[in-house]
């Protein structure tokens, strides 16, 4: 029995909740549940009718207290595919959440990473069919919002569909025959202590919204990047990147806002690049571009570990009116590339290297990390 649940776990965490390719046969009071499979299978193929998808999901979207968290889901998947984010975001939201709930009120152990597989789901939607960033800027705008309106939009929408579905998605369904529902009572309870959640971390978004907008000109944050001048601490907010900047560095800043650069002593300046891509980055693969760049000796490529964390390091020869020699140092970190560049003269290079040491020995992603609520963890999967 061991064994064959551990097969089943594998089963259910690599195939889709809806899947057309396994049928384990169940009884008792799980084959009573009204799972909705055939409109979820239809919106799914790949080789269906568009117009027919397209008169369900709008069918969907007009009833949604008709129908399960998954089947709202999936005609949210569709409207997304079209790019339709005013009828994708309430319904993918909806799909996501409402699965949560349900899952919790089963108290199904088993049942613990059900909305995350709708996640999964929506993130794959977005990477086939959203490919450019502002596409996806206003996807997640669209999806926050909804997030927003979500307790309203669950409290006014009924349940008019049998909320045993995703029990079919327990691996109890296939060793057992019945399960014991609980009371309305109870289910009210697991309801409203989600509500609860959502809002404490819908406060803490706004909060940190208003005090973003108060402090915006006071720390120079931009792009998500602020620094602290009293511990002279340079943060980028998204990747987790920060450094200390020492007393003879000096950020730049352009009408109080931070633009990227450093002062440094004696004509040199530090500049600090930052790359974005919707994959992950690979520093291998900036490797080999390093040593096709340029040919001779004025450019060096060298592998290198800036305080532990791996990097490489170019030097090359800017021929201006005064030859400027540049020492690029570069990291990458998931999704994020940065590149510190130091801007100077070939006589003061060694200088202007040992005054950016102490920044570089301070680079780091270790940062402590608070648990992602669920409107952090949304914006998590789709970036």
């Amino acid at each position: 029995m061991t064994l064959f649940r551990s097969i089943l776990i594998f089963i259910l965490a690599f195939c889709p909740l809806f899947s057309e390719t396994i049928y384990v046969p169940v009884t008792g009071d799980y084959a009573l549940i009204d799972s909705q499979i055939d409109l979820a299978s239809i919106l799914q193929d790949p080789n269906g009718s568009p117009s027919e998808k397209q008169e369900l999901a709008e069918k969907i979207y007009t009833d949604q207290g008709s129908y399960n968290p998954f089947a709202l889901l999936y005609a949210g998947l569709h409207f997304l595919s079209l790019k339709d984010f005013e009828k994708a975001a309430p319904l993918c939201v909806a799909g996501v959440l409402r699965s949560e709930i349900d899952a919790r009120i089963t108290k199904d152990e088993t049942l613990a990473d059900v909305s995350q597989v709708a996640l999964f789901y929506i993130g794959e939607v977005i990477q086939e069919h959203l490919t450019a960033l502002k596409e996806k800027n206003v996807w997640i705008a669209a999806f926050i919002d909804a997030l927003y309106e979500f307790e309203q939009w669950d409290r006014t929408t009924p349940r008019n569909y049998d909320m045993n579905w995703v029990r079919l998605h327990s691996l109890h369904a296939f060793v057992e025959s019945t399960f014991t529902p609980i009371s309305e009572e109870e289910k009210q309870k697991i309801i409203l202590r989600f509500y609860k959640e959502l809002r404490e971390e819908e406060k803490e978004l706004r909060q940190g919204e208003e005090e973003h907008e108060d402090t915006y000109e006071e720390v120079s944050i931009e792009d998500g990047c602020y620094f602290d001048p009293e511990k002279r601490l340079f943060h980028h907010q998204d990747s987790e990147l920060s450094f200390f900047v020492p007393s003879s560095i000096h950020p730049s800043t352009n009408e109080g806002k931070l633009d990227g650069f450093f002062e440094m002593s004696h004509e040199g300046f530090l500049s600090l690049d930052m790359g974005w891509s919707s994959i992950s980055m690979s520093l291998e693969k900036d490797y080999e571009d390093a040593l096709r760049r340029y040919e001779g000796d004025s450019h060096n490529v060298e592998k290198l570990y800036i305080n532990k964390i791996p990097g490489l390091k170019e030097r090359y020869l800017i021929p201006l009116q005064k030859v400027c020699v540049v020492n690029a140092f570069h990291i990458v970190k998931g999704c994020f590339s940065f590149d510190f560049e130091l801007w100077c003269s070939p006589e003061n290079e060694e200088a202007h290297l040992k005054q950016l040491q102490p920044l570089l020995d301070s680079v780091s992603f270790d940062r402590p990390h608070r648990p992602l609520g669920w409107y952090e963890w949304f914006i998590s999967f789709f970036q």
